[in-house]
């Protein structure tokens, strides 16, 4: 009776197996063409949007390649501008940690002359 019952469920088992890379291939088709779909819309919009500016452009006289050129050398510029502003913040940091440094020491040994003028004091008190 067993070896009955194993026979029938062995077949239903490689079965399943069978079915569960099919379940998983169409879940990766559907989820891969949600995402195609996406991206689609995505290009269309980005593309309408280039279209609008060149619109933009051709009505404003602007040509093109001169337009292209005129935002490259304002990215350049604000990339300098950005570089200044960063060697700057790095100039400034620098100072305040030297001065912090400075005052860190100062006070250090200003701690330690407290500390001295206390104990002259608790002696001459104590003379």
């Amino acid at each position: 009776v067993l070896a009955e019952v194993a026979g029938i469920l062995e077949p239903v088992g490689l079965q399943e197996e069978a079915e569960l890379p099919a379940k998983i291939l169409v879940e990766f088709v559907v989820d891969s063409q949600k995402k195609d779909k996406l991206l689609c819309s995505q290009l269309q919009v980005v593309d309408f949007l280039q279209n609008i500016l060149a619109q933009e452009d051709t009505a404003k006289g602007l040509d093109p390649l001169a337009s292209e050129d005129t935002s490259r050398q304002k990215a350049i510029a604000a990339k300098e501008q950005w570089k200044e502003l960063k060697a700057t913040y790095r100039e400034q940091v620098e100072a305040i940690k030297i001065g912090l440094t400075k005052a860190l020491t100062q006070m250090e040994e200003a701690q330690r002359k407290r500390t001295q003028l206390q104990e002259a004091f608790e002696q001459l008190q104590a003379k």
